[in-house]
C-alpha cells in the first residue's frame, strides 16, 4: 500500500460533511500536482469533480464515483 493510499484511508475515507469532502478534494488536487499532473476541481450542477490531466487529449479516461451513506 502506498503512503498516499494510507493517508486517504486514515484521514479521508469518511467524507460525509462538506468540510470533509472539501479537505479530500484539496488533498487529491495537491497530491496530483505534486506528482507533476495538472489537477483542478470542476464545479457544476451541485457537483464538484476532481479532474486530473486533460480529458480532451487523453488516450484513456478513468472515472470513479464515491457515494457516502
Amino acid at each position: 500500500m502506498t503512503e498516499t493510499t494510507k493517508t486517504i484511508f486514515d484521514k479521508y475515507e469518511v467524507r460525509k460533511t462538506r468540510k470533509q469532502k472539501a479537505m479530500f478534494r484539496d488533498y487529491a488536487v495537491e497530491t496530483a500536482q505534486n506528482m507533476g499532473y495538472t489537477a483542478t476541481v470542476e464545479k457544476g450542477l451541485g457537483a464538484k469533480n476532481i479532474i486530473v490531466g486533460n480529458p480532451e487529449t487523453a488516450k484513456v479516461v478513468y472515472t470513479a464515483h464515491y457515494d457516502t451513506c
